[in-house]
Order: C-alpha cells, then sequence, then structure tokens
C-alpha cells in the first residue's frame, strides 16, 4: 500500500514537471488549433 503511495506521489511530479515544461507550449497550440477555422 505504502508502495503504491510513493508509486503515486512519483508519478504526480512527473506529471507537474512536464506541465511546467510543456504546458505553455501546449496551451498555444491549443490555442492555434482553436483560432483555425473547423472542418465539417
Amino acid at each position: 500500500m505504502i508502495n503504491r503511495v510513493r508509486q503515486c506521489l512519483k508519478h504526480v511530479q512527473q506529471m507537474s514537471m512536464i506541465t511546467t515544461k510543456q504546458g505553455d507550449d501546449y496551451f498555444k497550440l491549443r490555442a492555434y488549433r482553436s483560432n483555425l477555422p473547423q472542418k465539417k
């Protein structure tokens, strides 16, 4: 049980690192995509 909690914490740390590093690029990409005309 303790190991599972530690794995969870480690995973959350990795996710937060990814968010801080690539968050800006990700949101820019989303904004760019949302500004494109939608194909129907």
